[in-house]
């Protein structure tokens, strides 16, 4: 089973590294012709070919004897301390697996046509294949250092695919907007790992107990603030509240890049987080009940905003956003595999219908024109509607106002303490050259 695990992770890592190697050996790739781009498609398409049949073999496996750890090799270490190459098979590696395959073949094959003639048609399927490897990477990581790598290559090729229009200024915009929560929220991964170190000397995964599945041990102390620091990294990569702001401008990236990223897996790497950690959850009325409240204030805001939305991308983002918070809310409730179920039919609905949005407008223009005026309005509005309603309408409108806090309250304020700081900074490197420049004239004085 080490070998097919092997197979796993560097059967994406090859493909990436030819690709590179066609980038430096052709010098114009993208005007190389249809040849070129049928070369770079079965260089990606292959290999995820392979990864699924190699994970089909582990379920087989999984059933006949249940979920294992694999310890690969010896990462690095001193003395006693050593850090280990570990990967696990149990029933929720082989989901997100077969699920993640599956979605990825589909959108790449869909991709081939959709992306045809498009200047960044290799660059796209080479940020697709650095998430397919961050993907697997982060579905059978054994420790958690493994799952950050995974976890860290999976943010950088959603940054950089929200970012793929370079001529227009919003998607690189929108990107760094992105970059900069995931980078806050990354934080708190990266935390956890330190803590648990410090409190158990090591973050490997072990088999918990009355579950499918292997996850992190919670330790006696400091289980309130290793948890939040989990919670906290899976809010900002599941789009979970407060930072549910970042998911409609991801969809400035191409289709295909929409559907594989924030319809389907990129934000379900959230809940597999949290069910990685469920222990956490489970020794802790006060974590529970915080996820709980995430949850419910998530799918609130998710529902409200998807109501008032006026294009289809939108709708289906805060769509996402919503199911979430009601993914969130069934594991607060104990109800993990219905949670594990609720992932696979909402990340296969919802990318085939980003998928399907760019025909579905190309067809509602054509009934327009054959009509030859626009579809009547399926439902009649009363414009007297009371207070409160209106209220919750502008509050629907606004996206729950998390934008408006994290763009010109939070990152607004922090950039007025930055310059502040950088002024004082100034002043003060002036004040002290001043000083040294008095100081020289007065001893060359002294001198003369």
């Amino acid at each position: 089973m080490n070998n097919v695990l092997i197979l796993l992770i560097f059967a994406p890592a090859f493909s990436l590294v030819l690709q590179l190697l066609r980038f430096f050996a052709i010098k114009n790739i993208s005007a190389a012709g249809v040849q070129a781009e049928k070369t770079t498609y079965y260089l990606v398409m292959l290999p995820i070919l392979a990864c699924l049949l190699g994970v089909l073999v582990l379920s087989i496996n999984v059933i006949l004897h249940g979920p294992s750890s694999h310890h690969i090799s010896n990462w690095f270490g001193s003395s006693d301390y050593n850090y280990k190459i570990i990967f696990v098979t149990d029933y929720l590696s082989i989901v997100y697996g077969l699920l993640s395959l599956t979605l990825l073949g589909t959108i790449c094959y869909f991709s081939k046509r959709y992306l045809h003639k498009d200047p960044g048609f290799h660059r796209f399927y080479l940020l697709f294949t650095i998430f397919c490897c961050g993907l697997l990477i982060v579905a059978f990581a054994g420790i958690l250092e493994i799952l950050i790598i995974g976890w860290e290559l999976v943010g950088i090729s959603s940054v950089l695919l929200i970012a793929f229009y370079t001529t227009r200024d919003g998607p690189p915009r929108n990107a760094l907007y992105v970059f900069i929560i995931y980078r806050c929220c990354d934080i708190g991964l990266i935390t956890a790992a330190l803590l648990l170190h410090y409190f158990t000397h090591h973050s490997n995964f072990e088999l918990l107990e009355n579950s499918y599945w292997y996850g992190i041990e919670a330790p006696h102390d400091g289980l309130l603030i290793i948890g939040l620091c989990l919670l906290f990294a899976a809010s900002g990569k599941a789009a979970l509240f407060p930072f549910s702001s970042w998911i409609p401008r991801a969809m400035e990236g191409p289709t295909p890049s929409s559907a594989i990223f924030y319809g389907a897996l990129s934000v379900h790497l959230g809940p597999l987080l949290l069910l990685r950690s469920i222990n956490f959850f489970a020794e802790s009325q006060l974590l529970m009940t915080l996820l709980l409240v995430i949850g419910v204030l998530t799918a609130l805001i998710g529902f409200l905003s998807w109501q008032v939305q006026n294009d289809i991308k939108s709708k289906l983002a805060y769509g996402s956003v919503t199911q979430l918070g009601i993914i969130v809310c069934e594991i607060a409730l104990g109800w993990e595999i219905l949670a594990l179920i609720h992932v696979v039919t909402h990340a296969s609905l919802r990318a085939l219908q980003i998928l399907r949005a760019p025909s579905l407008l190309q067809d509602y223009k054509l009934i327009n024109q054959m009509l030859g005026h626009s579809l009547a309005a399926t439902q009649e509005y009363d414009h007297k509607v009371s207070r409160f309603r209106q209220f919750i309408y502008r509050i629907s409108l606004e996206r729950g106002l998390l934008e408006t806090f994290w763009k010109d309250r939070f990152l607004g304020t922090l950039k007025i303490i930055i310059l502040s700081f950088d002024r004082l900074d100034n002043n003060i490197a002036a004040k002290l050259g001043n000083a040294a420049a008095d100081n020289k004239n007065t001893v060359k004085g002294d001198e003369a």
